[in-house]
């Protein structure tokens, strides 16, 4: 079935099932609303096609736009994710959270800022539930000027994995940094091979 948007797309998938969407090359999509993929379901594998530039783009657009990971085992996986808009004045809060088990992110572009004016606060946040997540080959990258709270923000998330990514970027604050763990303990975490460049 070939579908124009991920969240018609994602209205194919089956829960529990490991259903796939294979994201075509060049396909470019904004995340304008608040909790856009609704029809996301648990298991659902969302594989981006295509190398460099050509990989499928996802920007968010709106200051309270959010696509969130609440169902648990999801991938997303060789995909460029703006989350910020790239132009004007908007401030995108809190563009993806994670806030159930399982979930990854693989090989996956994200850019965080473009300028002090086209920004996301706290780019990525995995809740007390984000268990067993991972984090994978990914570049994460923004403007010095463009200062975000923190890239990532980890609360809780036991048994995190992050391996072989980039964290490029400024944070509104000395005391925060460009990944941060907060709030409740993460425990059993494993970091490695990652590059923080604040």
């Amino acid at each position: 079935r070939t579908l124009t948007t991920l969240q018609s797309a994602c209205g194919q998938c089956a829960s529990g099932n490991g259903d796939t969407i294979f994201v075509l090359p060049g396909h470019a999509e904004n995340i304008t609303l608040a909790d856009q993929i609704t029809n996301l379901v648990a298991g659902t594998n969302i594989i981006g096609l295509g190398n460099g530039n050509l990989r499928p783009t996802f920007t968010w657009t709106t200051a309270t736009a959010t696509f969130l990971l609440d169902v648990a085992n999801v991938l997303i996986a060789n995909c460029i994710l703006n989350m910020d808009p790239g132009t004007g004045t908007t401030s995108v809060a809190a563009p993806m959270t994670i806030s159930a088990a399982g979930c990854g992110i693989v090989n996956c572009r994200v850019r965080t800022s473009t300028d002090a004016n086209s920004l996301a606060t706290v780019p990525l946040l995995l809740t007390d539930n984000a268990d067993d997540c991972y984090l994978i080959g990914n570049r994460f990258y923004g403007a010095t000027a463009g200062e975000c709270t923190t890239q990532v923000d980890i609360a809780g998330a036991d048994r995190l994995v992050m391996k072989n990514n980039v964290f490029k970027g400024a944070s509104s604050s000395t005391t925060v940094g460009i990944v941060r763990f907060k709030t409740t303990a993460a425990t059993d975490i494993e970091l490695e091979n990652n590059k923080y460049i604040n």
